[in-house]
């Protein structure tokens, strides 16, 4: 009731973690799970729990994927001088945060508001019952929209994933309500 494999030379680092993930098609797709390590002798040994015959698997490190998000501003872009400036001084109040994820599994986000409580959410990219069940559950494009309303200045966002399936930030926009508070340069 257990999977051996050897472990190419050079390839294992005992302070870390080793995991597998299934790629293919069929009824074993997006199954992951922890490897086992048995380096007594002259080769290294990877275990895994259950049968995993008849699989194409990808093996590696199990780490922590963690952003955090830069205090949003409004910014502009000056032709003249080909630079980007950000209005610091102006009142921004974000309502939405619309993540463009490209493959990913698997994402937690995490918002930190002062005077308010925390807003975090493990999200996953594919709805159960609306995918194939014989493949990973993986989207290779995927938008996200989470409620702020809360000033800029105000918000911390950290997005975590430690899932073996992908986890890819393309990017970040927001709408909200600004102002300059009737600022001008000189």
């Amino acid at each position: 009731n257990v999977t051996t494999f050897d472990i190419p030379v050079n390839y294992y680092n005992s302070d870390r973690q080793l995991a597998a993930f299934v790629t293919t098609t069929g009824n074993n797709a997006g199954r992951y799970g922890d490897i086992s390590v048995d380096s007594s002798g002259d080769t290294k040994t990877g275990t895994l729990k259950g049968d995993w015959t008849d699989n194409d698997i990808v093996v590696g490190y199990k780490y922590t994927w963690e952003i955090e998000i830069p205090t949003i501003h409004v910014s502009s872009s000056s032709s003249a001088v080909g630079t980007t400036v950000k209005d610091t001084r102006g009142s921004l109040v974000v309502h939405r945060l619309n993540f463009g994820f490209g493959s990913v599994g698997s994402i937690n986000i995490e918002m930190e508001r002062k005077g308010r409580k925390d807003y975090i959410n493990t999200y996953q990219s594919l709805i159960a019952d609306n995918y194939n069940i014989s493949t990973a559950a993986v989207e290779q494009e995927y938008i996200h929209k989470i409620p702020a309303y809360d000033r800029n200045t105000n918000l911390t966002i950290r997005l975590k994933s430690d899932h073996p399936t992908p986890a890819t930030l393309h990017s970040l926009t927001w709408e909200g309500d600004y102002s300059t508070r009737f600022y001008r340069n000189a």
